[in-house]
């Protein structure tokens, strides 16, 4: 049987997953395991239950959360996976057909990630005529989405949005999350996809083309050029901890990343 060191642990428990009637952890899990157990050949089903909810209740195996939320025999709700991803095209039509199926996967339960690396920069001349709104914009309508919908009736949709380190929008997209200060986002995690050639980039001090289809974007202040390798790097060290979450995400290459951290960020990787 189950013992809770703490009430709040059986508290969390209970709000999470006993959600079908059960009395307690016991019964929830003998309900996975006859449910997971199903998937075998009728007069296999009886061992796997038992060995199945021998492995839950002695908490050698602890299933995911969306299998110990949803996996019941009578459970309406027939989502086992916690995580998915999609992809969101570069036009209207595309992106509000991502965003159905974004709330789709929510209602079942499931966290979604997606990339939107595709999406053209704010300012960018549209096919038809006008300028596009850009990534942060269209990134607030799946935000407001995520907010209204109650993943498996239960909790607010959680989200992953992925930028590439080139894509023109980059800057802002660091700085897009800034806590109370905007409350901005509030239902995504962000991560800038970095390669090894914009480390070398950063370790040389060299130059860095900020690119959307084949063309190249410069961004001034003033009359001066403001991306530039060694500032865009440090945005997201410089602001995660402090008001954002923004988080470097290793996208391709096979230099270790102790041999490029640790010269520009000595404490990056002594606190691992």
């Amino acid at each position: 049987m189950l013992k809770w060191t703490q009430p709040v642990c059986r508290e969390i428990f209970d709000m999470k997953y006993r959600l079908h009637g059960e009395l307690g952890p016991d019964e929830i899990f003998a309900g996975i395991a006859e449910e997971i157990a199903a998937a075998e050949v009728p007069e296999k089903q009886a061992a796997w239950k038992e060995r199945f909810y021998s492995q839950i209740s002695s908490g050698k195996l602890i299933p995911a959360g969306r299998i110990l939320a949803n996996a019941r025999p009578g459970s309406p709700m027939k989502n086992y996976n916690n995580c998915f991803t999609i992809d969101i095209e570069d036009s209207m039509e595309g992106i509000y057909d991502s965003l159905k199926e974004d709330a789709l996967i929510s209602k079942m339960g499931g966290g979604v990630g997606f990339d939107i690396s595709r999406l053209r920069p704010r300012g960018d001349k549209l096919s038809k005529g006008g300028e596009s709104s850009g990534v942060i914009s269209f990134l607030r309508i799946f935000d407001q989405s995520a907010k209204t919908i109650m993943t498996g009736g239960q909790r607010r949709s959680a989200h992953i949005a992925l930028l590439d380190i080139s894509h023109p929008e980059v800057e802002s997209f660091i700085t897009a999350k800034q806590g109370d200060v905007n409350k901005e986002l509030t239902q995504f995690n962000i991560s800038v996809k970095i390669t090894d050639d914009f480390m070398r980039a950063v370790r040389e001090s060299g130059d860095w083309d900020l690119v959307f289809n084949n063309k190249t974007f410069t961004i001034f202040w003033q009359g001066t050029p403001i991306i530039t390798t060694s500032r865009v790097f440090s945005m997201p060290i410089r602001w995660n901890g402090t008001i954002t979450g923004t988080g470097l995400l290793r996208w391709t290459g096979s230099i270790p990343a102790e041999s490029w951290l640790c010269p520009l960020i000595p404490s990056a990787v002594s606190r691992r």
